[in-house]
């Protein structure tokens, strides 16, 4: 999404992404997040094979040298090193999801750099973290697949500015609750609830007011 044959332009020029690119970037995406998967099951296993070697019959009869090292790798895993994770179109393409949001992601204005950087999302991972938390295939934290569950009054809110989470996913959040009370909130704020440049109102202070309404309706003091 970096390159300009495929769209992009330098900040704050808008990138501008055709449809049929973003349809293959997507599929790269979720084909990429499937190797690092596979990747973390790989080093789990080893880690397993490890601690198979160190409940084996006869291993405490071994030598100190030998035992040591198998006792290392079973009781420490390996760490992944995931790179270029802040790369999402929307980021520096408005046109997708549109929103108040400003340009750029919530780590920098210049993705295009700091997709590179040192200390960009979920860089140093144990395999059980990347599969547990990042992994849009493997982790079972999705909100949307847990919102079945939830049954008690629900209240969503969805900041129009937010760099990170557009207007669709505050909308699927809502769809998705099987709640019978349930309601859905708009509020002009960026992504960390700050009032957006140029809007009035909106920011922290509306999400204060609006949830401490909301809370008092449902749950009156005594």
């Amino acid at each position: 999404m970096y390159d300009a044959a495929n769209g992009f332009r330098e900040p704050p020029e808008q990138s501008l992404y055709a449809p049929e690119f973003l349809t293959r970037y997507r599929a790269a995406q979720r084909a990429r997040v499937a190797r690092l998967d596979a990747i973390a099951r790989s080093l789990l296993a080893v880690q397993r094979q490890f601690r198979g070697l160190a409940q084996a019959e006869g291993f405490d009869a071994l030598p100190l040298r030998e035992r040591t090292p198998i006792l290392r790798r079973a009781y420490q895993g390996q760490f992944m090193q995931i790179f270029r994770t802040d790369a999402n179109p929307a980021m520096l393409d408005l046109s997708i999801d549109p929103s108040h949001r400003n340009f750029g992601g919530i780590n920098s204005l210049r993705p295009d750099l700091s997709n590179y950087s040192e200390n960009g999302f979920a860089r140093i991972q144990s395999p059980r973290a990347w599969l547990s938390q990042w992994s849009g295939l493997s982790s079972r934290s999705a909100t949307l697949d847990n919102l079945p569950a939830i049954t008690v009054p629900t209240v969503v809110v969805s900041f129009t500015g937010d760099n990170a989470i557009y207007p669709h996913i505050g909308k699927a959040t809502f769809e998705q609750s099987p709640a019978a009370d349930k309601t859905l909130y708009r509020i002009d704020a960026d992504h960390f609830g700050f009032p957006l440049p140029g809007r009035s109102g909106g920011g922290r202070a509306e999400v204060s007011a609006t949830l401490v309404a909301w809370l008092r309706e449902r749950f009156p003091a005594a």
